[in-house]
């Protein structure tokens, strides 16, 4: 069985060598590794940046409370109109029916 015999300075330039080999695999695969993290947070910043924000949200809400309470409003005064309406018409009636009245006992007694 024969070795052979290698000078120290060879070994370790192999050795440094097979570490430069093992550092570039490495790089390689974390650079590989890197760039789909960085599509991934690509992708997440295009999703963000669609989102609405709070402030956003808050001034939709607070819009649509007015415009609800605009419409609550003016149903209350359409109803009131509606029922000043119908007063109105009754009281119209009323006095119809009391000229009315007045007529027939004016003319049961001549």
């Amino acid at each position: 069985m024969a070795q052979e015999t290698v000078p120290l300075r060879r070994y370790v330039e192999m050795l440094i060598g097979n570490v430069k080999e093992s550092v570039k695999t490495a790089y390689a695969s974390m650079e590989k590794r890197l760039e789909g993290m960085n599509e991934f947070r690509d992708t997440l910043k295009d999703q963000a940046s669609k989102f609405v924000t709070r402030d956003e949200m808050n001034a939709k809400f607070e819009a649509l409370d007015k415009q609800v309470d605009d419409l609550r409003m003016s149903k209350a005064s359409l109803d009131g109109k509606a029922s000043q309406q119908a007063v109105t018409t009754a009281l119209l009636i009323s006095l119809a029916s009391i000229i009315l009245g007045i007529i027939g006992i004016i003319i049961n007694f001549v």
